[in-house]
């Protein structure tokens, strides 16, 4: 698993060489996002878009517009990810498929 998200997740980010802010947009985007059209969420994604277009000229990218898309694009892989470990984790708790005592007491942890 560990590989997976290093070389589904963090290499694509990597590459993308985000500086600090549009990293932090990036992850509102990730905390924004919902499927089910909520016009709160809606209205919240596209201002951080607004915002992330704004700073892709600010900081000086060649074409902003592709910039930002491709930080846009970006949230589908962690997204996607995360998907993976919450399916993993049903799987393992619901089928009860783990052996190890300590990983099974740490899946049991409730806030």
């Amino acid at each position: 698993m560990k590989r997976r998200q290093w070389n589904s997740v963090v290499q694509p980010l990597k590459k993308l060489k985000m500086s600090l802010t549009e990293f932090a947009l990036f992850k509102a985007l990730t905390i924004w996002h919902y499927k089910g059209g909520r016009q709160i969420c809606t209205r919240q994604r596209d201002d951080i878009f607004r915002s992330l277009l704004i700073i892709c000229e600010d900081e000086g990218h060649d074409d902003a517009v592709l910039r930002a898309s491709e930080i846009v694009l970006a949230v589908g892989v962690v997204l996607t990810e995360l998907h993976e470990m919450v399916t993993s984790y049903i799987e393992i708790t619901v089928l009860d498929v783990l052996d190890d005592p300590i990983l099974k007491d740490m899946l049991k942890f409730q806030y």
